[in-house]
């Protein structure tokens, strides 16, 4: 899980040799690779135009306005690929994952139990529909800029030193992976188990469940020591107990972890991490 997870904690000692099946409680394993080889769909469009793109230039000099004009259209590029509601039929899956997986622990426990219907989960869609574009936007944002940096650098390089070879085909390929495409599978991972876990609490509070546990085989020690608590419902939406099990657990200070909580408060306890397979269960 370490390595699948970003290197979430590898100062850890004894983290990189956790087992790294990505695999998990939550059950949206099949939806979230879905979701993954969409992305990786559209990523490979934009970097097919952005080849074509530089092959359409070989023949002349490359020079700041040729530069510009990549950067120009590897934007346009990914606002054609990226833009719009692609994902919401993901989302849409995960919500009836959930509506399955409450409805089958309620059964365990009760003889009798009040159905749930996507409609009821209006606001916590528009939450996670929320967040996913801001994301998203923020992505592109910041590929845009690291691009115009990285391309800027090589081209002064290729100045300066007469073995360096500028390949503006490269530097565009390096940038979308690292801004893009993990961003966007990130993204994905979080928003993803972000509804499951909202339409699962939605659904037990409907039915008067007041107390819940975690279900984890993440070997992540943050989720093992989560998933050793009971929570009540005004707790599951603590993010307090998630931030001081990380700070426990890591020894160090969370802020970049605090300030995604606070801007999205309404995710709760969980997901605690990029790759989070935990999900919320009745006691």
């Amino acid at each position: 899980m370490c390595s699948e997870n970003h290197n979430f904690y590898p100062y850890i000692e004894g983290c990189e040799t956790k087992r790294t099946n990505i695999s998990g409680s939550s059950g949206i394993d099949t939806i979230l690779l879905a979701w993954h080889k969409d992305i990786a769909k559209r990523s490979k469009a934009v970097l097919s135009r952005m080849r074509y793109a530089v092959i359409e230039r070989m023949n002349a000099s490359i020079d700041r306005s040729q530069i510009e004009s990549l950067i120009d259209e590897y934007e346009s590029a990914l606002h054609e690929e990226y833009d719009g509601d692609w994902y919401d039929k993901y989302i849409d899956m995960i919500i009836m994952a959930g509506l399955v997986r409450s409805a089958t622990l309620l059964e365990s426990k009760r003889t009798e139990i009040k159905e749930v219907f996507p409609k009821d989960l209006i606001k916590e869609k528009g939450h996670i529909n929320d967040s996913t574009i801001k994301y998203h936007e923020l992505a592109i944002q910041k590929a845009v800029a690291d691009l115009r940096n990285a391309m800027n650098e090589d081209y002064e390089r290729s100045i300066v030193e007469e073995d360096f070879n500028f390949k503006p085909y490269e530097t565009i390929e390096n940038t979308h992976k690292k801004d893009i495409e993990n961003s966007y599978n990130a993204t994905a991972e979080v928003s993803g188990v972000g509804m499951l876990n909202q339409t699962m609490i939605t659904a037990f509070v409907i039915n008067e469940v007041t107390h819940f546990k975690i279900l984890t085989n993440d070997p992540c020690p943050v989720c093992e020591r989560l998933a050793q608590g009971d929570y009540t419902v005004e707790q599951v939406f603590e993010y307090d107990h998630t931030i001081e099990a990380m700070e426990d657990v890591t020894g160090r200070p969370q802020n970049s972890a605090k300030r995604y909580y606070a801007e999205n408060p309404y995710i709760g306890m969980i997901p605690v991490h990029v790759n989070c397979r935990c999900s919320w269960s009745i006691l």
